[in-house]
């Protein structure tokens, strides 16, 4: 309630007065009701006209026509109320998850909680919701007991008997239903993963060209069933009690009705008061059900958002009072070691190297070999201690991440499709210089796809991908050339390519990486690559294996060492001379 009032205070303060309003309506009913009734019995047995009774049948149209008008109304300020609210506080997670560490989102129990932590924003729109339904049936429920208690004090325990076994009830297993939640939120996750498996583009070409429907459909429902299950046990559990405490209300319905007919005799009661005891009593049975349920439901969202509030806190990194990083000249990494949360064994074991503005590095050795993870600790993706030093001065974690983002350029293997159009597709990599479209044109030329991007329906304004309507799809190869131009784009200080020409043909891959040494200059380049005629071309070449650089240097220096490189080398060029007899590759 507090957040509610902080992001909006005259939004609350209409829903307050709705919900306040709402609650009293239903007392005012009751003594309409009460008095018609008492001026019908008295016109009837006195045989005269009672202008009055027209003024009571007018107050209650009035009060039914009113409640419709304020539910209306308080619906339309909610929705108004929660949308302001809903943007807010998702702008505040997108916000907080700046700061929370990448390899957070490699494991499966943060997975998890963050799955919860998405849903929490909509339970804190919930929570909220239900606290006003809360305000207002506790309105109508005082409003009314005060009301019977007017009559008789014994109405009082008739209240408490009515709330209490409900409530506690509601909240046990509200929090039953929140523990149950928690166990089910991978299973859940698994069960949104196979659902995507079988309507998203990228993953049906393989499920229909295997015929894997059938399995993962069954899988599916496996999950599905185990989960459901779970779920109307505890349905079926809390519905027993349920009967029992909505027994009790009928008891006590059948007990007060009766009580109030013994009074009716010993002449304390009018019979207006006896139809407004009986209304008052059966409404506080509506009443009662739902004041119980929205209270036990803020509880149990209560816990939900709890842990909402908790999430953030716990996973991000403070950047306060980290330096401000204006241009990278060097990296140097001394000793550096590396293991994945959860792993018994180290992906990387004493790497030592430098990296210079001037310099062009290429990595290459087998898969498994610790490369990828190597890039993903020099941009500072990945937490390391004392071991990756900027500019020869400033230890990594000195500096914020994002100066430290902004001046580096990378493309991963598994890099991002946008589908969105040309433009922002390539100035996504540094959105303030979007509209320099004199380096995008000199950027997509150099990368090869300049043309063919020209030549698409509205030039660079027309849409990449097959999601929207009216979008064009391109190849791999030319998504990779798009990604390397948006690279290019960012003009970091550093740029890093983990294979980033997976998808073109030997030659193009030659050329391109050629056409990047001879035209970025002014930039260090480290580059991942799998062919020894590529990574030939790099002033240093880093071979790994096993985690560990087991030899560095030049071309040259690496072929007169004879080592791995050297027999990796040999392996590569015989099968293209083979290749080349054979006329498999010209």
């Amino acid at each position: 309630m507090k957040l509610a009032w902080t992001e909006d205070k005259l939004g609350f303060l209409i829903q307050f007065t709705f919900k306040v309003l709402l609650g009293i309506i239903p007392l005012i009913s009751i003594w309409l009701f009460e008095s018609l009734i008492d001026s019908i019995s008295y016109s009837i047995s006195q045989h005269v006209f009672v202008f009055n009774i027209i003024l009571f049948l007018l107050g209650l149209s009035t009060a039914a026509f009113v409640t419709f008008l304020l539910n209306k109304f308080s619906e339309i300020f909610k929705s108004i109320f929660t949308y302001k609210l809903e943007s807010k506080l998702k702008v505040r997670i997108f916000e907080d998850a700046i700061n929370i560490p990448y390899i957070k989102y490699e494991n499966a129990e943060f997975q998890n909680q963050l799955s919860r932590a998405l849903g929490g924003q909509k339970n804190i729109i919930n929570i909220i919701d239900s606290s006003f339904t809360v305000i207002q049936h506790m309105v109508s429920i005082f409003s009314i007991m005060a009301y019977l208690v007017r009559i008789d004090y014994l109405f009082i325990m008739l209240i408490i008997i009515m709330i209490f076994p409900l409530y506690i009830i509601e909240v046990a297993y509200g929090k039953k239903r929140f523990d149950l939640n928690v166990r089910l939120t991978e299973i859940g996750r698994e069960e949104g993963y196979l659902e995507s498996l079988l309507v998203r583009r990228e993953s049906l070409k393989e499920v229909r060209i295997n015929s894997l429907e059938d399995f993962l459909i069954s899988k599916w429902k496996s999950i599905f069933l185990t989960n459901s299950k779970a779920r109307i046990k505890l349905d079926i559990k809390q519905s027993k009690w349920l009967i029992f405490s909505n027994l009790i209300l009928f008891i006590s319905f059948l007990g007060s009705g009766t009580y109030v007919y013994f009074l009716i005799l010993g002449g304390s009661l009018s019979i207006g008061i006896m139809v407004a005891v009986l209304q008052s009593i059966q409404r506080l049975q509506g009443i009662v059900g739902s004041f119980t349920g929205n209270l036990a439901n803020f509880y149990e969202l209560s816990l939900y958002v709890g842990e909402f509030l908790e999430f953030v806190p716990k996973y991000t990194q403070s950047q306060n009072n980290k330096r401000h990083l204006t241009s990278i000249d060097s990296i140097e990494v001394k000793n550096l070691t590396f293991t994945y949360p959860g792993l018994n064994h180290e992906t990387l074991k004493g790497i030592d190297l430098t990296i210079k503005r001037d310099k062009k590095i290429a990595i290459i050795g087998s898969n498994g070999a610790g490369k990828t993870t190597l890039i993903k600790c020099l941009l500072g993706l990945y937490s390391t201690k004392n071991e990756i030093f900027i500019n020869g001065i400033y230890e990594v974690n000195e500096i914020s991440r994002k100066s430290l983002f902004n001046r580096m350029s990378v493309l991963f293997q598994d890099f991002n499709k946008y589908e969105f159009n040309v433009k922002e597709n390539i100035s996504s990599s540094n959105i303030s210089n979007a509209k320099d479209i004199e380096s995008m044109n000199r950027y997509t030329s150099l990368t090869g796809i300049h043309d063919y991007l020209e030549s698409l329906p509205q030039g660079y304004e027309s849409m990449l991908g097959r999601l929207f309507h009216g979008a064009n799809e391109l190849s791999g190869g030319q998504w990779q050339k798009l990604a390397i131009a948006r690279a290019l784009f960012k003009e970091g200080d550093i740029l890093f390519l983990d294979e980033p020409t997976s998808a073109l043909d030997p030659d193009s891959e030659y050329y391109l990486i050629k056409n990047l040494l001879e035209i970025i200059t002014n930039i260090g380049l480290v580059y991942i690559t799998h062919r020894v005629n590529v990574a030939k071309l790099a002033d240093e070449i880093i071979y790994m294996k096993g985690g560990e650089v087991i030899e560095k240097g030049s071309h040259a220096e690496l072929i007169r060492l004879g080592g791995e490189y050297y027999k990796l080398y040999q392996k590569q060029v015989e099968l293209l001379v083979s290749e080349k007899k054979e006329g498999i590759y010209a």
